[in-house]
Formats: structure tokens, sequence, C-alpha cells
């Protein structure tokens, strides 16, 4: 392959993926990943593309699609506490809990029973998917896939960890998201997919921002024992 277009296939694919690994461009250019990192690495040096390490791999984009709103600043700045306790994110009443209590009431739901939990925890993240779409859509007034960038950096700033757009097609439409450092994951003492709530703000963040009702699904779990989730949301 000539090294001109090996490039500019890289720069395609950044285009219509919101982050990928060297791995995910090996793959889907049908080259080594030693091949991939070379090229990746020239481009960076360029400045023609940007990356972010998360654990142990990269995860790259183009830089002008780097996600200004999870920068720590941002949320100082958009974090306040009343006079009467509320702690008060983007000017709405949030709460903060550790992850321990989180992983404490998803056990409970569970052995409860199964099907209440996940249809709680679900719809739970709906609600909150549907609200950072609100917040984004009202905070940078864009649409369309950079208001599902900017939704999903407001649900990393809620701390439900961090999300990269892997595909998005509009005209299905059709969402999959690769997740980093998801909440319920690790502590669900289970190997099923068990992050709901993460399922749900996805198909609620799809569903405010598309018009069209979705239905998120784990299809990958950090649970099993990988670096990260993976989601899919269609119409349903």
């Amino acid at each position: 392959m000539r090294k001109l277009a090996v490039e500019q296939d890289i720069l395609d694919l950044l285009r219509s993926a919101d982050g990928v690994t060297t791995h995910d461009v090996a793959e889907r250019l049908a080259i080594s990943i030693s091949t991939a990192s070379k090229y990746l690495e020239a481009l960076k040096r360029e400045g023609r593309v940007a990356d972010t390490p998360v654990g142990p791999a990269k995860v790259w984009r183009l830089p002008e699609t780097m996600p200004a709103l999870q920068d720590f600043d941002h949320l100082k700045r958009n974090l306040t506490l009343s006079g009467n306790g509320a702690v008060l994110l983007f000017e709405e009443r949030a709460a903060i809990a550790p992850a321990e209590g989180l992983h404490a009431l998803h056990r409970e739901l569970e052995r409860a029973d199964p099907a209440v939990a996940r249809r709680a925890l679900y719809a739970m993240g709906h609600a909150m998917g549907r609200h950072v779409a609100r917040v984004a859509a009202g905070r940078t007034k864009a649409v369309g896939a950079e208001l599902l960038r900017a939704s999903l950096g407001y649900l990393s700033l809620k701390g439900w960890g961090k999300h990269s757009i892997t595909a998005f097609d509009p005209a299905r439409p059709r969402l999959a998201v690769r997740s980093f450092a998801t909440l319920l994951a690790k502590g669900a003492g289970q190997k099923a997919p068990a992050d709901h709530v993460v399922a749900g703000a996805l198909a609620g963040v799809f569903s405010a921002v598309t018009g069209v009702n979705g239905v998120g699904k784990e299809t990958r779990c950090r649970a099993a024992g990988g670096p990260y989730c993976e989601f899919v949301v269609e119409p349903g």
C-alpha cells in the first residue's frame, strides 16, 4: 500500500468513528498492528491525529473531535454547592455516591428479582441519558453525531465511564459505543452483561438525539475480564 493511501484511509476511518484503538485501525484496514502504529504515530507527529491513553491502549481521534467536555476544569466550573447542601452539576440537582454503594444496590436488586433489577437500572440510565442529551443540546447547540459526542461527554462528567462512538449510521439509525471504566461491570460479581445503567443511558441519548426510540444492548462486558464494554443501540 502507498503511504498516502494508508494515511488517507486512517483519516477517513477516524472521521467516521469517534475513537478507535490501534488494533481497530489494523483490523479495519487489513494491515498489521505494527504498521498501523507506525502510521498513527507519524500522523500524530504531524498534528493530524491525537491519542488518549486508556489503560494499556491508545484511543485515536482527529484533533478537532477530542472530547473537550470531559475536561476536569469544565467540571469544576459547573459543580456547585447550594446554601441548603444540595450539589448542583450544570445547574441541576445531583448526588455523589461511592461506587461500592451502587454495587451493593445492584447485587441486592439482582438477588431479589434479576428481571426487575435489569428493568429498574435500565430505566434509571434511560432517564439520565435523555437528561444529558437535553443539557448538551442546550449548551453546545450541536446536532446529529456531534450532539451524540457532546452528550457522551456529559455522561462521563457524571462519573459513568468514558465512551467512544465506534459507529453511527444515521440512516438506519444505529449506534455502537465502546465504554471504558464503567461503574457497575466490575462490581457485579458475575460474567454476564451487567451494566444495564449504561445500556439504558446510551439508549436515552440515542432516542433524544435521533427522535427514534432506541433499545440499548451490551454486547461485551468488562465483567467477563476484558478492558472495556461494548454497546449497540438500535430502533426497537
